[in-house]
């Protein structure tokens, strides 16, 4: 029989996958704010006073495109962590608390004639069985 006080391995990996997707969006913010305040010249490998080399150019601009396409899949994988985490959290409270949230309020009043319109299915004389 499960005790009543709540468990501790929940709530603590719901936090720590949390922090985990919450870090890896920090992460990838810092990046991309230090990709964007480097010159353009700097990224793209380009020196003043000398003539542009477009091989090397266009080698750090793929360079470049490359980045931004992981920067842009580590926010993805970023925000799917945190919402893991947030889920584990509220999966580990207890089953009341959760009926508690989740109670839908249209049902408090169970007297009133259900609603007819869109979706309503009326039964016909087969359907009495």
């Amino acid at each position: 029989m499960r005790s009543k006080r709540r468990e501790w391995f929940g709530p603590l990996l719901g936090t720590v996958v949390f922090l985990a997707g919450t870090g890896v969006i920090c992460w990838t913010l810092f990046q991309t704010i230090e990709l964007l305040t480097k010159a353009p010249q700097i990224n793209l490998g380009m020196k003043s006073g000398q003539a542009i080399d477009f091989n090397v150019v266009l080698i750090n601009f793929v360079r470049l495109v490359v980045r931004i396409l992981l920067l842009i899949v580590l926010t993805g994988i970023g925000a799917v962590l945190a919402n893991r985490g947030v889920k584990l959290y509220a999966a580990s409270w207890p089953q009341r608390w959760t009926d508690l949230a989740t109670k839908d309020k249209s049902t408090d009043n169970i007297d009133k004639d259900p609603p007819v319109g869109v979706g309503a299915v009326e039964m016909t004389s087969n359907d009495k069985d």
